[in-house]
């Protein structure tokens, strides 16, 4: 639905793209790099927490091999550059 939007996309020069992931309204900026991982909990701690941690090390350990430092965000999930 986009009864969360807070703009009028018939009026707006951002596309919207409609999915089906659950959640409500998210927002993806201009160079930003999103990955949505599809795991079997079943072989995994079930833990949302855990599990999100362990994807932010993945990709700050990741960006290290590129010589990038990336950090998390005390405030928001996911991995900061810049």
């Amino acid at each position: 639905s986009t009864k969360h939007l807070k703009f009028n996309t018939t009026e707006s020069a951002n596309r919207v793209v409609r999915v089906e992931r659950g959640g409500e309204v998210t927002w993806h900026g201009p160079g930003q790099l999103v990955a949505y991982p599809i795991l079997n909990l079943n072989h995994l701690k079930k833990d949302l927490h855990w599990l999100a941690s362990n994807l932010e090390q993945s990709v700050i350990d990741t960006l290290r091999l590129y010589n990038i430092s990336g950090e998390r965000s005390s405030v928001n999930t996911g991995v900061w550059v810049g």
